[in-house]
């Protein structure tokens, strides 16, 4: 195991949920410092994006009838209705294909009641997989608000209780993760696409 990196067992069972890596510094979604699900479907681990390269393994999700795309006027048309998202996701592992930083100014900060303390960043334009009323559809997170649900690691909707608006005079450093087959995969527990 490197360095940074909690080992949690997996074992493919719903309803488990991977615990946030608690000891070391702030991990959130697209910041230097977040985090992605990384290893087998057996064993799961939390590890740093800025330590994830091509080839690393991580917690991806195969959505039936979610186009294999990473063109945003394909996906962003994808609609899922029935009851429960969780019969339309299977649980799979991804590589890393690449990794770009892109440096904003500004980004958001979801509270998420996902039975954890900390917060969950991330740029307005990474989309994520977010439920309005009763259908599921990938959407920018600048383009949600608190009505919206999201989908955990354990494929139980979570709510949101808090969107802010972050802002920096300096620009910080998010890393995006081109991930391959599939284009979805968790990072920091919530399943947002590439």
């Amino acid at each position: 195991m490197k360095k940074n990196e909690v080992k949690v067992i997996w074992g493919g069972r719903k309803k488990t949920v991977i615990p946030k890596n608690g000891g070391f510094g702030n991990f959130s979604l697209g910041v230097d410092e977040s985090v992605t699900i990384s290893g087998s479907l057996d064993t799961m681990y939390r590890v740093s994006h800025n330590s994830m390269s091509a080839g690393d393994k991580l917690l991806a999700a195969s959505i039936e009838g979610l186009p294999d795309t990473d063109d945003a006027g394909e996906f962003l048309l994808w609609e899922y209705t029935g009851s429960n998202i969780a019969d339309a996701i299977t649980l799979v592992t991804a590589s890393v294909s690449s990794s770009k930083i892109g440096h904003h100014q500004e980004w958001l900060v979801l509270d998420c009641d996902n039975g954890r303390d900390d917060t969950f960043k991330i740029t307005t334009n990474h989309p994520l997989l977010a439920k309005k009323g009763s259908v599921w559809s990938f959407e920018y997170a600048g383009d949600i608000d608190t009505s919206y649900k999201l989908v955990s690691s354990s494929l139980e909707e979570i709510s949101i209780s808090s969107i802010t608006e972050a802002s920096s005079s300096e620009s910080g450093s998010f890393r995006r993760l081109d991930i391959e087959p599939q284009d979805t995969y968790f990072a920091d527990d919530i399943l947002v696409h590439n």
